[in-house]
């Protein structure tokens, strides 16, 4: 078959104007419940901190500075360090062995 047997006309694929739309007042868009729902407030304590302090941090001191105190809040915040990392927001910048484990120290990404 050729390309034209399977093209449909132009008048199917879309309607060839904007339909009208009334003038109406829109709020504005909630970007602090966007960031409140999406947004880990671990992700955004790293960022800051990180922002703040200007060298590279690794999660365990990143723990110190945000002054938690459970090992389940340094897992948390160890997975949200890796996440940002992932998401080429922040750069591994260093790494040191402790105790048979890789400490990883991140920076922002440039």
């Amino acid at each position: 078959m050729t390309e034209q047997a399977h093209a449909q006309p132009q008048s199917q694929l879309r309607p060839p104007t904007r339909p009208e739309i009334e003038d109406r007042e829109l709020a504005p868009f909630d970007w602090a419940c966007l960031v409140d729902r999406y947004v880990h407030e671990y992700k955004v304590a790293i960022a800051e901190a990180l922002d703040w302090i200007g060298q590279p941090l690794s999660a365990k001191e990143l723990w110190y500075i945000l002054d938690l105190t459970t090992q389940t809040e340094y897992q948390a915040l160890a997975y949200h360090a890796r996440t940002l990392q992932r998401l080429g927001l922040t750069v591994e910048d260093a790494f040191r062995e402790v105790r048979g484990a890789t400490e990883v120290y991140y920076l922002p990404a440039p």
